[in-house]
């Protein structure tokens, strides 16, 4: 019995450290999540604009072209869910805030086609916010298939390669005019991602309660409709744009210190400043971000 137990102890004893081992090394690797976390500590009492929102606003606001002192704290895939809890989460640290930025996708109201395990693991990791699946994502080791965490070790350590990375205000790199890719054939995939027609209630109740919480400290808050390619707004139907338009009517009656921006499909983007069908490149990321800035600027609220 006693050697059993012994050699049982030698056969699992190295496998239990390979695997936390292997843990401690996946969550080692750069993300835009740990920094996220680490530098809204660090400089969050400085940050006078926050840009909220998902992939969109990752890749389409640049913080740094605007007069603020401002910060993005968007992620591919980040639901209103995750905007409200990182929000509850920074909202105390944010002494000098004078501006949220929220996006209003047409997709918001939508439950997402595809899986979002590794997105929802990194919130849990890495900001400590409420795990939405079961207990595997609340590690990096049982998020993904063994065979993926293997590759980003791999990539991470011997090519220094990151998902999804940022400058140093958060905006994500990587979009750039010389890699954009297809917008008709992108817009047909984005459109089937988005999943128009099942409306998630949960996402409307936390964008809601998001606004809520923002406008309830007096802070100044622009929602907007970034601008999206002519083959994506093609792909939307009738009943997500007369959903949204509904939306942001009732967010202009219930919040007085709120401004709504339809700019879907704003004149002065053309083709030339998309990456894809519904994501700016770099270029008209900054012709975004400095129209904003201008229009914050004048703003009177």
């Amino acid at each position: 019995m006693k050697k059993g137990l012994i050699d049982f102890s030698l056969f699992i004893v190295p496998i239990f450290l390979f695997l936390v081992g292997m843990e401690v090394s996946l969550r080692s690797l750069p993300n835009s999540y740990s920094y996220k976390m680490s530098w809204m500590q660090a400089y969050g009492n400085k940050v006078e604009l926050l840009i909220l929102g998902n992939s969109q606003s990752y890749f389409g606001i640049q913080p740094a072209v605007f007069d603020l002192k401002a910060f993005n704290l968007s992620h591919v895939s980040q639901m209103p869910q995750h905007d409200l809890e990182l929000w509850n989460t920074f909202k105390h640290d944010l002494r000098n805030i004078k501006w949220v930025i929220v996006p209003l996708p047409f997709s918001m109201p939508y439950d997402l086609h595809g899986d979002l395990r590794f997105t929802n693991k990194n919130y849990v990791i890495y900001y400590g916010l409420t795990n939405r699946l079961s207990w595997q994502h609340t590690l990096e080791l049982t998020s993904l298939p063994m065979r993926s965490n293997f590759k980003r070790l791999f990539e991470g350590f011997a090519f220094h390669t990151q998902d999804h990375p940022t400058d140093s205000l958060g905006f994500g790199k990587g979009y750039e005019p010389a890699n954009s890719r297809d917008l008709k054939e992108t817009s047909i995939i984005a459109a089937k991602r988005h999943a128009f027609g099942n409306v998630n209630t949960d996402n409307l109740r936390a964008f809601n309660e998001l606004l809520t919480e923002i406008h309830a400290s007096n802070i100044n808050i622009l929602v907007i409709t970034l601008p999206l390619s002519e083959e994506y707004r093609a792909q939307i139907p009738k009943q997500a744009i007369d959903l949204l338009h509904e939306t942001a009517i009732n967010l202009e009656k219930n919040f007085h210190r709120l401004m709504y921006l339809d700019w879907s499909s704003n004149p002065s983007f053309t083709s030339k400043d998309f990456y894809d069908s519904d994501h700016l490149n770099s270029d008209g990321a900054e012709k975004l971000s400095t129209l904003l800035s201008g229009f914050i600027r004048s703003s009177n609220i």
